[in-house]
């Protein structure tokens, strides 16, 4: 349950900038932002206690120490807390000048960039499955999203060393592009073209629709669309904790002898779902 209720606050922070990036929103409050834009350009106070923004940032260090970011124990909170960080980094929030130098004196884009995730794409195959296959994108994408942006605010103020790393990292030959592909297409052998030619996802695997013996159709989809819930993207999707305990609680209420039969059409509802 507090994985879920932290998840709900990142998409709600980030639904908030959204909404009123350039003024006063639930985002900034929480963090504890200063209410104006000093010249200084500091989001906090010298002495001033660590914030959920903090939090946040601890996740994405996490995320670039960790051998296998998806194996730990908050890995549904990674994909959240990029995006909403490229909230606070975007043209229109009106800290967006200010986050990139707080962020920058962390130095986390620089190791976002060359953290070994980056090339996770380039190794994948279907058989990993379309879901892991779709994150591990949209998290490469959120670094190179973040590293374009600190690329243009590095060079836009007159500094060139930074940038001069992460187009290094980006476009000269790479170790990871040679030792997973073993040809380089049209002498394509830098990881940004690799992770572009990589970035489409062919989903030809259909999974057959679970047949309904042990439940109602209709009550089923009404279910469905219980757990239907949509993000700051304004993309669709279903809370599989909750549909799995709103199952479990209709197999429980039937008394059957025998569950075994429902409970297998409940967890072919989870797959397909």
């Amino acid at each position: 349950m507090r994985g879920e209720a932290a998840l709900v606050v990142l998409e709600t922070l980030s639904d908030s900038i959204e909404t009123d990036p350039a003024g006063n929103n639930l985002c900034f409050l929480l963090f504890g932002f200063k209410p104006t834009v000093d010249i200084s350009g500091q989001l906090y106070d010298i002495d001033a206690p660590p914030t959920g923004f903090h939090q946040v940032l601890s996740i994405l260090e996490q995320f670039i120490a960790a051998p296998d970011p998806f194996q730990l124990r908050f890995s549904a909170l990674i994909e959240p807390a990029f995006r909403l960080l490229q909230r606070l980094v975007s043209v229109d929030c009106i800290f967006s000048s200010s986050v990139l130098r707080f962020v920058r004196s962390m130095n986390l884009i620089q190791q976002l960039v060359t953290s070994p995730f980056l090339s996770t794409p380039l190794s994948q195959n279907h058989s990993d499955g379309p879901t892991l296959l779709s994150v591990t994108r949209m998290i490469s994408g959120s670094i190179l999203h973040l590293a374009a942006l600190e690329v243009s605010s590095l060079l836009k103020s007159g500094h060139f060393n930074q940038p001069h790393e992460i187009y290094s990292t980006l476009l000269e030959p790479s170790e990871a592009v040679i030792s997973h592909e073993e040809t380089t297409e049209g002498g394509v052998n830098n990881l940004l073209f690799s992770l572009l030619r990589h970035g489409h996802i062919d989903l030809t695997e259909e999974i057959d629709y679970p047949r309904l013996v042990h439940f109602n159709a209709q009550k089923l989809h009404a279910l469905f669309d219980t757990c239907k819930t949509t993000t700051v993207f304004n993309i669709a999707q279903y809370d599989i904790l909750y549909l799995h305990a709103l199952l479990t609680r209709e197999i429980v209420s039937t008394q059957a002898e025998d569950p075994t039969a429902a409970t297998r059409v409940s967890r072919y509802f989870l797959l397909f779902i």
